[in-house]
């Protein structure tokens, strides 16, 4: 008699989709990359960063000119390492997702509402993420592309003078042809240019919302650990405790196994980010104290926004992590563990000795992301800032 086996926990399911929709996920192949990542990161290299270095090189601009245009090729050169980095660690994200599945889906049937809040807490939290973020994100890039072509397309129609065409979402120079000559010309380049946006701003929203809910999940399963740990107490059956114990400790290890993984992954990221915004931050200060044009100084404040409220996320999650696995080694040493027999006080010193050492994520194994080094990131971009004016106002 074979026994139906149950279907793991529904996990991240909005998630995973529009990550298979971009190719950031896939469940064969995992050693190649899926052609909608190459194909995203080849548009972006040739449509956008390629002919916006074009504008920068050619032609006699200042300085003021050129510094929307500057930005915008150093947010694109950062959007396609972020790609190749997750298209390089595309097994070991998944690896974790299943490790993460399985340890949570062992709580699904658990009779206890603390765990089942928590478990319906991640069920609806993940698919509210990706589909308001997403959305937000989708707003805002058609405030800094669409509003922009249409007002244009508006002036042109009811115009009797002959406008001056801006440039197609971003300052670029296709050298084959100059696309603010004729009006259709730049009608067509700016829908490619549009659609070539919104892939590129799907890809980094679904691998954000990845890496929000892989960091989460991971911290709600450290708490679920913990909660576990506090009814111990409750098993007064000798062998009812040490079946629960061993539930425990391979899940605990998973916690464990899936941070470091997650660590490993978002290294080189958090730390291009941090540098990022730092960067990002003097850059367009120094810019609005050069210039007046609203338009450049808003569609410059929306690269802006975006990276810090990106480290800003990162910090908080990586808060939560710590704290979360700190917390199981006080639920250690809350029980009653040295009235147990050897074997079992071991098993569970082992868990309180491994949690004293911080668990975390850490921008290149430099320093653990968490509230203060987003605060410190942002006093140094300020004090760049303040340099670099200095000098300048020298000049």
């Amino acid at each position: 008699m074979t026994t139906k086996r149950m279907p793991p926990f529904r996990l991240m399911s909005a998630s995973l989709k529009l990550c298979k929709w971009l190719g950031l996920w896939h469940e064969v192949n995992l050693s190649s990359p899926c052609w909608q990542t190459v194909f995203i990161m080849c548009s972006i290299l040739f449509w956008f960063i390629l002919p916006g270095c074009l504008y920068i090189t050619r032609g006699e601009k200042t300085l003021r000119d050129l510094l929307k245009s500057i930005l915008e090729v150093f947010a694109m050169s950062v959007i396609v390492s972020r790609l190749m980095v997750h298209m390089f660690n595309r097994k070991k994200l998944q690896a974790c997702f299943v490790d993460l599945r399985e340890a949570i889906s062992t709580f699904e049937n658990y009779p206890h509402e603390n765990v089942q809040r928590i478990l319906r807490h991640l069920l609806k939290s993940a698919d509210y993420l990706v589909k308001i973020y997403v959305s937000i994100v989708f707003i805002q890039a058609s405030v800094y592309g669409v509003v922009p072509a249409v007002l244009t397309t508006y002036q042109y129609c009811t115009s009797d003078e002959i406008i001056r065409l801006p440039s197609a979402v971003m300052d670029a120079d296709y050298i084959l042809f100059d696309h603010t000559t004729s009006y259709w010309i730049w009608m067509l380049v700016t829908i490619v240019s549009l659609i070539v946006e919104y892939l590129m701003l799907g890809s980094v929203s679904a691998q954000e919302c990845l890496f929000w809910n892989l960091l989460h999940h991971t911290s709600c399963l450290f708490k679920m650990v913990c909660l576990e740990i506090a009814r111990l107490d409750q098993y007064t059956d000798p062998n009812q405790f040490r079946e629960r114990l061993a539930c425990i400790v391979p899940i605990h290890e998973v916690c464990f196994k899936c941070a470091r993984c997650l660590e490993n992954v978002l290294n080189p990221l958090l730390a291009l980010w941090y540098c990022t915004c730092i960067v990002q931050t003097c850059y367009l200060l120094f810019a609005i104290s050069m210039i007046d044009d609203i338009v450049v100084i808003a569609s410059m404040m929306f690269v802006l926004q975006y990276t810090v409220f990106l480290i800003f996320s990162f910090s908080m999650l990586g808060a939560e992590l710590m704290e979360e696995s700190a917390r199981v080694s006080e639920a250690v040493y809350n029980t009653h563990w040295y009235m147990r027999k050897a074997t079992e006080s071991r098993l569970l010193l082992f868990i309180m000795m491994r949690t004293n050492r911080p668990v975390g994520i850490r921008a290149a194994k430099f320093f653990f992301v968490n509230r203060s080094t987003f605060a410190d990131a942002m006093k140094t971009a300020f004090s760049y800032f303040t340099i670099m004016q200095r000098f300048y106002g020298e000049k």
